[in-house]
């Protein structure tokens, strides 16, 4: 599901379809941070800058030293 969440992020188009793999993704495991950060770089992609940073914040709860969440959160 990962390799197709962010194959479909790349192009503009495919946003709303990325979003539904993540979404379905967090849904089956929602302890497994990675998924959270990928919609976090989906939203911010979609300039959704507020749900981007809810996300980061979610990642850096369950792995506080998470570089790409922490990163992330300071480009929003």
């Amino acid at each position: 599901m990962m390799v197709e969440g962010t194959r479909l992020m790349s192009n503009p188009e495919e946003h709303d379809k990325a979003l539904k793999v993540f979404e379905a993704m967090i849904k089956a495991a929602p302890t497994f941070p990675e998924a959270y950060n990928k919609r976090a770089t989906l939203m911010y992609v979609m300039r959704r800058f507020e749900d981007s940073i809810q996300d980061c914040r979610t990642v850096l709860a369950m792995q506080p030293h998470h570089f790409g969440a922490a990163s992330g959160m300071g480009l929003c």
